[in-house]
């Protein structure tokens, strides 16, 4: 019997092991070391970038490396704030000098985060997280350089905003008050952004590892589903 060939298939599949896992090891120290070498230029690079679009000085941090496309080009992404106030983060990302950043979704968002909080507090809903966001759409940023009031912001250009609620709050089955939240948070979309709304409502469940979604979209009086237990979702996982 010859037992040759099958001894020279384990020797080349055992090489063909080594040389993934030689490549594997390769390609991990070059990201980390390419994030190194590269990440303290580009965030000087953003600096210069953020300073001369609103005439500010800017640090910037925790840089890493992200990757989009069917290519999976890289580019840069890092947080930055004012050098005297860190009080609204915002995310600068690209490369070669190219960049976009998210200031002025951030400075808005934050605005509006705090109205809803407010709002929250006088009705009495019981959220143990919320969110709200004016995601901008046609590059209406570029608009928005003069930081005009968000309220004028919502009036003038509410067609090239959707305006979203995210609420989290706890409990085992959505119940009539969680409906009742549900229409008053509507209500509250409705009257900051007429036009284009949406309203997520989440119950995290407290004895196991599960939630209950309602998610609205709104256009003025249409919504996507009826209000009611009947658009809750039970989904895995708590939020």
């Amino acid at each position: 019997m010859n037992t040759s060939k099958p001894k020279k298939r384990r020797h080349w599949g055992r090489w063909i092991i080594v040389m993934i896992l030689c490549l594997l090891i390769g390609r991990f120290f070059y990201a980390v070391f390419y994030k190194d070498i590269y990440c303290g230029g580009e965030q000087a690079k953003m600096v210069k970038y953020l300073e001369s679009k609103y005439g500010k000085k800017y640090v910037t941090k925790n840089c890493h490396i992200n990757m989009a496309g069917m290519w999976m080009k890289k580019f840069f992404a890092a947080d930055a704030h004012e050098v005297n106030d860190a009080s609204l983060t915002f995310e600068v990302e690209g490369n070669n000098g190219r960049y976009h950043d998210t200031f002025i979704t951030a400075y808005y968002n934050n605005q509006e985060e705090a109205l809803l909080g407010d709002f929250i507090k006088k009705n009495g809903i019981n959220a143990t997280k919320y969110y709200s966001s004016m995601r901008m759409k046609d590059d209406l940023e570029d608009e928005l350089m003069k930081l005009p009031s968000v309220d004028s912001v919502l009036h003038d250009y509410g067609n090239r905003i959707l305006y979203s609620i995210n609420i989290v709050t706890e409990g085992e089955l959505p119940n009539d008050n969680d409906i009742k939240n549900i229409e008053k948070l509507l209500e509250y979309a409705r009257s900051r952004n007429y036009n284009d709304y949406a309203v997520r409502y989440t119950i995290n469940s407290i004895n196991c590892n599960s939630r209950y979604i309602c998610q609205l979209y709104g256009n003025q009086e249409i919504l996507n589903v009826g209000v009611g237990k009947s658009c809750f979702i039970n989904d895995y996982g708590r939020e």
